[in-house]
């Protein structure tokens, strides 16, 4: 990335106050180095082999995110650095990221995707998504950052 353009995008975000998540995938680890040089820390990786491999290589002040569906059994490998998931999609994914988070003795930030709309249009509807927002408080101890509202599509076939 040129760092006049990064600079550029920087300065359009600042008056709202909006924060750049560089999606890192498929770039390489001098790639991403030569983005945090200009000052970038936050960074959004979507397969756990490829974020741990580029974790181990680069600074450690990188505050990582882990972007789409995330697999309950990969959880345990990015729960002692990552700093957010995001889109959170089950209940089962939102337990294990609170028993990884305890065993690694921290709290990790977490956004929750939940669908909105007429739910009988949903072709596959898994109970566990289905949650009633005032249970997930006091089942989860891990910060609760925001929910991701996905709209359904009722043509969706």
């Amino acid at each position: 990335m040129q760092a006049d353009v990064y600079r550029h995008i920087l300065e359009e975000l600042k008056p709202g106050g909006i924060q750049l998540l560089v999606v890192s995938k498929s770039k390489s680890i001098a790639e991403i180095q030569q983005v945090y040089d200009l000052g970038q820390r936050d960074f959004g990786e979507n397969y756990v082999q490829e974020l741990e491999e580029k974790q181990a290589f680069l600074p450690k002040d990188i505050r990582w995110h882990f972007i789409g569906h995330l697999q309950t059994n990969k959880v345990k490998f990015i729960a002692p650095y990552i700093h957010m998931i995001q889109s959170v999609d089950s209940l089962k994914l939102l337990l294990e990221i609170d028993k990884q988070a305890e065993k690694n003795n921290r709290s990790i930030r977490c956004l929750l995707q939940v669908f909105s709309g007429i739910l009988f249009f949903i072709p596959i509807c898994r109970a566990d998504i289905i949650i009633e927002p005032a249970h997930l408080f006091i089942i989860w101890k891990n910060s609760f950052e925001n929910i991701i509202r996905v709209p359904v599509n009722k043509h969706t076939s």
